[in-house]
């Protein structure tokens, strides 16, 4: 098929045959829309006719299939979806399957321990995943499922997703501003001695944000937090009066054990 001359074939002729039930006519016009041979470029025609086949068994209409995935095109990116193509058309004998399998088999079947890992709750998994679709490099880019994720680590003390959250907090990045909930987030996760964290506060002006969160800062210290302590120290004598005798903080529920 590859030695074909589609072009002179024409597509209108392609398209009667794969209209008449040809499913190898369909691959074919599938491929003339994916590289524009003689008819307009369109990826995502091509998925579909591709997925037509692909779903009845056809070796090739699954790589076609899985080559989309794999770039993003006519189909959201998605390398765990080319593999699982890849897979079903090299267990059919396909060698261009076959051959990508062997050059992407580690990253993918990674992917696949990561997203199963997920889905039964392992906080690391769902970090993992959460980066895979912020980076967009091995699955479609989605800050919903993205953020998603994050937290749902979080949730569970993982202090990687801990920090991802609360720099989001920082700039309202895919979640609502909060300086506030970042700051307080920032320092439970110092105190456990998450260096990124530790970083992150000795580069903020905490002057005016240790004023407007008082009351948990100051419970934070009182509980011994070292970095709550370290907020508090920055302020002046006179506004550490002030601190300890206002309240205004507007809620954190992250002040959490985390690991």
């Amino acid at each position: 098929m590859a030695n074909w001359d589609l072009e002179a074939l024409g597509p209108e002729t392609v398209e009667d045959l794969a209209e008449n039930g040809s499913q190898w006519a369909a691959i074919l016009l599938g491929r003339m829309k994916e590289w524009a041979i003689g008819t307009d470029h369109d990826d995502a025609s091509a998925a579909r006719l591709y997925e037509a086949a692909a779903k009845d068994g056809n070796a090739y209409a699954m790589a076609a299939l899985g080559r989309l995935y794999e770039r993003g095109e006519g189909v959201p990116k998605s390398l765990h979806h080319a593999y699982l193509l890849y897979s079903a058309s090299a267990s059919r004998g396909c060698r261009a399957a076959d051959e990508w399998l062997g050059r992407n088999r580690e990253k993918s079947e990674a992917l696949e321990r990561t997203i199963k890992g997920s889905d039964a709750g392992d906080p690391e998994c769902q970090y993992l995943l959460a980066k895979a679709y912020d980076e967009g490099i091995v699955l479609e880019h989605s800050e919903d499922r993205a953020v998603g994720l994050y937290a749902k680590s979080a949730d569970q003390g993982f202090a990687p997703a801990v920090y991802e959250i609360a720099c989001r907090c920082e700039y309202g990045d895919g979640i609502p501003e909060s300086m506030d909930t970042a700051v307080a987030m920032h320092i439970v996760l110092a105190d456990s001695g998450f260096e990124a964290s530790a970083e992150r506060l000795t580069r903020m002006d905490l002057e005016e944000l240790a004023m407007t969160n008082r009351d948990r800062l100051e419970r934070m210290s009182s509980s011994g937090s070292e970095w709550a302590q370290k907020v508090i120290g920055r302020l002046s004598e006179e506004d550490r009066t002030v601190f300890r005798s206002e309240s205004s903080w507007a809620g954190c529920e992250q002040d959490r054990q985390v690991r």
